[in-house]
């Protein structure tokens, strides 16, 4: 399994790639990870001492050089974004200390995993070396991409055994142009928690609405027309609590605040910073509303954060559009109320929340994203591609 994304990163894809590192054991299949010692700077306010990972596990380390320093610097130049480039640092030194690896333990199977979306090269390069299968993994779709880029990116594809995305829709932006190739869906899933220590840090009184995760620069109009239905929601609900739980969302958030002018008197208003996982899962419970938002090129993606928010009885509130995954799984899941990106409506929907706290779930449907489920899944296409390539 070659992950960028791994402990002691908190991030959506390390959190993948650790359960599934967890369960294949289990199913038969012995893991072996290699992933960055040295991650972009970037990855350093996501670091998490406190995830817990088996001791047997396998894990070694490469080194990645300091290319996305000179991908700014190109950016700024050119007003071009390479998507490949940022992270292409970690390429040499990756293929290298992979082919040692597959080459000693008698690897039977690439697990290449994406983001960032240079491991694409790292898998064909490896899968041309070691003449081992090789599957890619795409949690997220990419961005847009430049000419030669595009034909790196669709030669990688082709070449592949297997491609898995985390829902079928994702497949045709991993495409493009609707070329064949060989695809499955490994969706994004839960784990059974266990026991946290709760920290009481709202009162029972309260409305309390969570937000937890990153906030993006383009998420920003979305935020703007939440904080505008906020504005007047406030007026009515005296004991409303806003509290968003995440690194560095003050930067997005305050500038909106104050063009907006949003009067942080009328409620308790909170930027709680970065926490540990079982810190954000253990608010996520005490709140009276889950909030999430995402724009409309994330639409193909179902992420980790719905599935976080599944540790609670709590409504969730998407400001989502009514194609998106994400919105699609709030209501076959019966989990809350989606809504679109406007202020009437999201005012609308905070009302409803208000009077309707309790949504029955449809764990039928729900049961189908335990982790330990999808792990069985990715298992069958595991073998199905080392027998086939045997």
């Amino acid at each position: 399994m070659i992950c960028y994304e791994f402990p002691p990163m908190n991030s959506p894809g390390s959190r993948r790639y650790t359960q599934l590192a967890k369960d294949l054991p289990k199913l038969g299949w012995e893991p072996i990870i290699l992933t960055i010692r040295n991650p972009s700077r970037f990855f350093h306010s996501l670091f998490d001492a406190s995830i817990r990972i088996p001791k047997n596990l396998k894990i070694f380390h490469s080194v990645e050089l300091p290319s996305i320093y000179i991908w700014k610097v190109i950016m700024k130049l050119t007003k071009i974004s390479i998507t490949s480039f940022p992270y292409c640092g970690w390429i040499p030194h990756t293929v290298y200390k992979a082919y040692k690896i597959i080459k000693k333990e008698q690897v039977d199977l690439i697990f290449s995993t994406v983001f960032p979306f240079s491991a694409t090269f790292i898998g064909c390069i490896l899968k041309r070396l070691t003449k081992k299968p090789l599957i890619i993994d795409f949690r997220d779709p990419p961005g847009k991409l430049y000419f030669l880029e595009q034909k790196f990116w669709d030669r990688c594809i082709q070449n592949a055994n297997l491609n898995t995305t985390v829902t079928k829709s994702m497949q045709q932006l991993v495409l493009k142009k609707g070329k064949p190739a060989n695809f499955g869906v490994i969706p994004n899933g839960y784990v059974e928690l266990p026991e946290v220590s709760s920290i009481n840090l709202f009162s029972e009184e309260k409305f309390v609405i969570v937000y937890t995760g990153q906030i993006y620069p383009d998420w920003a109009p979305i935020l703007k027309n939440f904080l505008l239905a906020i504005k007047i929601f406030a007026k009515t609900q005296k004991n409303l609590v806003l509290a968003f739980i995440g690194d560095k969302q003050e930067k997005i958030i305050n500038p909106i605040i104050s063009k907006i002018k949003l009067d942080l008197n009328t409620f308790e208003f909170r930027l709680l910073g970065h926490m540990p996982y079982e810190t954000c899962i253990s608010l996520v419970t005490q709140a009276s509303v889950n909030l999430i938002f995402r724009p409309s090129n994330l639409n193909h993606a179902l992420g980790t954060k719905i599935f976080d928010y599944l540790h609670s009885d709590v409504p969730v509130l998407g400001i989502l559009d009514d194609v998106n995954e994400t919105a699609k799984f709030i209501r076959e899941g019966n989990l809350g109320i989606v809504t679109p990106n406007d202020p009437k409506a999201i005012l609308a929907a905070l009302n409803r929340l208000v009077k309707e706290r309790h949504f029955q779930r449809n764990w039928t449907f729900l049961k189908k994203f335990n982790r330990k489920e999808i792990t069985k899944k990715l298992v069958k296409l595991f073998d199905r591609i080392v027998e086939k390539n045997s």
